[in-house]
């Protein structure tokens, strides 16, 4: 049975996108076509023949893997991942999570899923959570997600150390060839990644008023619609990028100083935490 032997596990809006199209580029690297196949978090009752399915092109590499970045978040996957792949070597890059929350935020309200103003998103957080057990899988976790020791230690409970790979997006951003390369030498590759990577990291583009129209609705959700995915996958890139530009702004705009001084405030203590857990210095207030 053709199964993978890493996972990127997370984090969300951390840069795990790019980071399977670049590995997926080497030549001793098989990624699973479907980036973020949610089988440990969304389709785990359907069976390891199911999750197998992914890797029927995988049988002449030696390294197979899928990246799905929830999966560092819910507290079951863990587990599952060690009852079914033991051996699998795990991969986790974090960014600064105040960061992350307002990209998150910004992904939400291009997809539609977000309504409300950030900061009202982060004052309703523990409530909309608490509400609905099936909301907590969702992007609006936006603080819980960036409580990255909690989550790490569900895996360090159950793999030795050697198995987990944790970076940075900083990383990935400002050295991306030694990056990929660190990524490589973890995974046994023996052919080294010499191109510089052009790294797009965890944008969340903001959508432009059109967006607010019935038309420009359904244009929107349509790409990630079961035939949406399926035609625009045989688009030309150009017609593609055309679709972003009308639908979405470049950019979102700056995060209120307010609101990120008492982010910083929230994750101190946890980015304290994650420190002394990885005994490690992290690039970010």
């Amino acid at each position: 049975m053709t199964l993978p032997n890493f996972i990127i596990c997370g984090t969300q809006k951390g840069g795990t996108t790019s980071l399977h199209w670049y590995l997926k580029d080497h030549p001793e690297i098989f990624m699973a076509d479907t980036k973020e196949v949610h089988f440990f978090d969304r389709n785990y009752e359907k069976g390891m023949k199911w999750y197998k399915d992914f890797f029927k092109k995988a049988s002449s590499y030696k390294l197979i893997g899928e990246a799905t970045p929830s999966y560092m978040y819910l507290e079951e996957v863990a587990g599952r991942i060690h009852k079914q792949l033991p051996k699998a070597k795990l991969i986790f890059v974090l960014r600064d999570p105040i960061n992350r929350a307002y990209s998150a935020y910004w992904h939400m309200r291009r997809n539609g899923g977000e309504k409300i103003s950030f900061e009202k998103a982060l004052e309703k957080e523990e409530k909309r959570l608490a509400q609905d057990a099936q909301v907590k899988t969702s992007a609006i976790a936006y603080k819980a997600r960036g409580r990255y020791a909690e989550q790490l230690k569900r895996y360090l409970a159950l793999f030795p150390r050697k198995q987990i790979l944790i970076l940075t997006t900083k990383e990935l951003e400002e050295e991306p060839v030694a990056t990929l390369n660190k990524i490589g030498t973890f995974l046994g590759v023996k052919q080294k990644f010499t191109k510089k990577p052009s790294y797009r990291i965890g944008a969340g583009m903001q959508p432009r008023k059109i967006t607010g129209s019935f038309v420009a609705k359904r244009l929107l959700h349509f790409p990630r619609s079961r035939l949406g995915k399926v035609i625009f996958a045989h688009l030309p890139k150009g017609f593609k990028e055309w679709m972003r530009i009308f639908l979405f702004k470049k950019d979102y705009p700056s995060m209120k100083k307010s609101t990120e001084e008492k982010l910083s405030l929230y994750f101190a203590p946890y980015k304290k935490e994650l420190e002394v857990l990885l005994d490690r210095k992290f690039p970010w207030k």
